[in-house]
């Protein structure tokens, strides 16, 4: 395997969704192919880990069946622990299910290691949604306000007795508590449960976790 072509260019295509993402990390916009890739670029641009990514990083040639093949890789991730980059394929789970592509992505998780890059492949199951995405934005700016040991003990007994929204509890907390304190906190640290696949907002149903 060989690297051929540097920052392949994203042009506007038909079969694409072409998203341009502001990109804190890379100090410019990042242009994704799909909502999958959309996602997965949200997510790394939250992740105190990554120090930058690319998109469609470079293109590479390799052999398969007697015959030289082309391949170009979602994404480049480079982490601030100066770890080995990760090259990642973004696919629909169905899309892995061919066996013409599973081969090939055998191929290449083989042959780039040789390269000096990691490999891994991420379907939209590993990928938070949009709301996902924006619920743990909203839970991660709440992290810091955690109510008092002994109100987050009276708050998780509401939570036993019925009381399961968090508009109340919220209310609850700012009562009894310093007033930056907040029950979203308590989804945040693990204390409540709440669906991350719907809104997280003043309406949302919370549970004690690991009873839900």
């Amino acid at each position: 395997m060989k690297i051929v072509e540097r920052s392949r260019k994203i042009k506007p295509s038909p079969v694409h969704i072409i998203t341009k993402i502001p990109s804190e990390k890379n100090g410019a916009c990042v242009v994704t192919m799909s909502r999958n890739e959309r996602n997965m670029a949200r997510k790394l641009e939250s992740m105190n880990s990554v120090a930058r990514y690319d998109c469609q990083p470079f293109t590479c040639l390799f052999d398969m069946d007697d015959e030289e093949r082309r391949y170009t890789p979602d994404f480049t991730v480079y982490f601030r622990d100066d770890t080995a980059p990760l090259v990642l394929e973004v696919k629909p789970a169905q899309f892995l299910e061919d066996r013409y592509l599973q081969r090939k992505l055998v191929l290449v998780a083989h042959e780039l290691p040789k390269l000096g890059y990691r490999f891994m492949i991420m379907t939209e199951k590993h990928i938070p949604t949009r709301t996902e995405y924006f619920n743990l934005r909203f839970l991660y700016s709440h992290r810091e306000r955690l109510p008092s040991e002994g109100i987050i003990g009276e708050v998780l007994d509401l939570v036993k007795t019925g009381f399961n929204r968090t508009f109340p509890l919220d209310e609850y907390i700012r009562r009894h508590d310093n007033p930056q304190s907040s029950a979203y906190a308590l989804i945040a640290n693990g204390y409540l449960f709440a669906d991350m696949t719907l809104p997280i907002d003043y309406q949302s149903q919370v549970s004690i976790a690991g009873v839900a």
